[in-house]
């Protein structure tokens, strides 16, 4: 079960679309129409010209020469700097208010790969952060692994104390690479949120153990990103030898319900190689049709585990990586529907943190991203209260087992 990160010693922002209005790319649209948005952004991203300005290395006068080589505008130098200095607009609308709150409880900073025109119209930003890291200053732009290094030994903490938040993918998985906590975001809204996902809070007066809204986002999350989900899940079978213990008490050529089933790997596919029957329950659209496409043999149903009812029983049952994604009330209401769905005998397999409590992990997203990924677990002794109140019997529970990735894994069986 991931967990989240340690209480951060910085939280570092990038600046332009997360807490400042940056009208950059929107200019560049109106005046260059054919090359569209992402050809913009690309363009920008590979600019000698951008890059040199970037870390200092050119003088205003010869970025705006520079820059006019590169891309088809037509304006003089001096008009070119003119329209530069307005894409920079200041704080974004609430942006000042939710640093001021950060900023009494935290240690505050901004990372920002920027240049002396836009720099200059940030009056007072001094003032708002602890410490301001700017790359025209310091020669290092993201997401180069030596901005981030000199940044830690600006701010004289280990990466792992950081909690970095910055709108491009990019610079966010450099940003891991490096060892900080990293979060793709884009607004003050959205940063707020992801803030207060992480128990950090953005102002005055907030719930930061409020999490409620994430533990409800899961099966949205996981529709969101099944290609990503797909690609990224491990295959390699760090489970085999809890499936071997669980399969061995399953009737042979029974059937398993499969509940958080994902795209049917490698859970599912061990199952059914094995020679048993296989029904999956899975919240994910996409995934389930990957199932389908992969498994046709299998039933295969789409469906939120909070509400399982199929009305029928089965050999065995798993909820490897998908139970402990509910929040605590929804973890206690689902053995009831455990015992509903279990013949007697039947295993039940399930993996869940290792003590009571809420932990936010990184969902890495489509686009490099990270989203907060919730995950909750009931005590060790709750777990077991609530396994013989529903009439099943303990059979193994390790907790954080070594040979199995550090998952807490439950097996029992049905005794009614």
């Amino acid at each position: 079960m991931p967990t989240e990160p340690p209480a951060p010693a910085v939280l570092l922002f990038d600046l332009g679309d997360v807490v400042v209005e940056s009208a950059g790319l929107a200019t560049l649209e109106r005046l260059l129409p054919q090359l569209g948005r992402e050809e913009i952004l690309s363009r920008w991203l590979r600019s000698g010209a951008v890059s040199g300005f970037e870390s200092g290395a050119l003088s205003q006068e010869a970025f705006a020469r520079a820059f006019l080589a590169e891309w088809p505008l037509p304006m003089t130098p001096a008009q070119f700097l003119d329209e530069f200095a307005s894409w920079v607009r200041g704080f974004l609308p609430g942006a000042r208010e939710m640093l001021a709150g950060l900023r009494s409880r935290h240690r505050i900073a901004c990372l920002s790969n920027t240049n002396s025109v836009h720099w200059a119209r940030l009056d007072g930003i001094e003032d708002v952060f602890d410490l301001c890291i700017a790359s025209h200053l310091t020669g290092f732009l993201k997401p180069d692994r030596e901005a981030y290094e000199d940044a830690l030994a600006r701010l004289g903490v280990e990466a792992a104390q950081v909690c970095f938040f910055d709108d491009l993918p990019g610079n966010v998985a450099a940003a891991r690479e490096v060892g900080m906590h990293a979060f793709q975001v884009r607004g003050v809204a959205e940063t707020a949120s992801t803030l207060r996902a992480l128990g950090i809070a953005a102002g005055e007066g907030e719930n930061v153990h409020d999490r409620t809204h994430l533990a409800a986002g899961i099966a949205a999350l996981y529709e969101r990103h099944a290609r990503q989900y797909d690609r990224d899940r491990g295959r390699g079978l760090q489970e085999k030898a809890w499936l071997e213990r669980f399969l061995g008490h399953v009737r042979p050529a029974g059937t398993v319900l499969d509940i958080g089933c994902g795209m049917g790997e490698p859970i599912a596919r061990y199952v059914i190689e094995a020679g048993f029957g296989v029904v999956g329950v899975d919240s994910s659209p996409s995934l389930i049709a990957l199932c389908r496409a992969r498994f046709p043999g299998a039933e295969w149903r789409v469906g939120d585990m909070r509400e399982l009812a199929l009305g029928r029983r089965f050999e065995g049952l798993v909820a490897w990586d998908s139970f402990f994604h509910l929040d605590a009330a929804n973890q206690r209401a689902m053995f009831p529907r455990f015992a509903a769905h279990a013949q007697p005998g039947a295993p039940l397999l399930f993996t869940s943190g290792p003590a009571h409590g809420e932990s936010i992990g990184e969902f890495i997203g489509m686009y490099g991203g990270g989203e907060p990924l919730y995950h909750a677990s009931l005590d060790p002794a709750e777990y077991r209260q609530l396994l013989s109140a529903h009439g099943f019997r303990e059979l193994s529970h390790v907790a954080q087992d070594p040979e199995c990735g550090g998952h807490t894994v439950w097996l029992a069986d049905y005794r009614p």
